[in-house]
């Protein structure tokens, strides 16, 4: 409990920024249950960190990020460190077998969009923006 607490005191407090964490079952429900309450979707980068792709995502990521502050009105995202998780269940859960992925998840609807490989600033934007559209959450 106090674990879930502290996660979500991150998320608010870090909102925008990249950052690793979604270790386990626990925080991802506990991410899950903040995302349907905001009506924000959860986007997901799947890498590690000696993956080179995957490396320049966060520095597309972080481009992305600054660049679309709007978006945080709209959505959550988590850089995940594949090395890191303490059980393949995220991997399995959204079917991600390479590096880098990106997840676009709907928890509302359990609706989810997988991106296999680096992807552009504008096609991470485009994507996003497309997936608001079909989740009926941006305003």
């Amino acid at each position: 409990m106090k674990r879930s607490f502290l996660l979500i005191l991150m998320v608010f407090m870090t909102a925008g920024k990249l950052f690793s964490q979604a270790k386990n079952t626990r925080d991802y429900n506990s991410l899950v249950r903040l995302a349907k309450k905001e009506k924000k979707i959860i986007i997901l980068f799947f890498g590690a960190d000696w993956c080179v792709p995957c490396k320049n995502l966060i520095a597309e990521v972080n481009a992305w990020s600054a660049k679309y502050k709007y978006l945080n009105n709209y959505s959550y995202y988590y850089y995940v460190d594949v090395d890191q998780l303490d059980s393949p269940e995220f991997l399995e859960r959204f079917n991600v077998s390479t590096f880098p992925s990106t997840v676009m998840f709907n928890p509302k609807s359990g609706k989810f969009v997988i991106k296999k490989g680096s992807i552009s600033l504008n096609n991470l934007d485009e994507s996003v923006n497309k997936f608001l559209e079909i989740s009926d959450y941006k305003k």
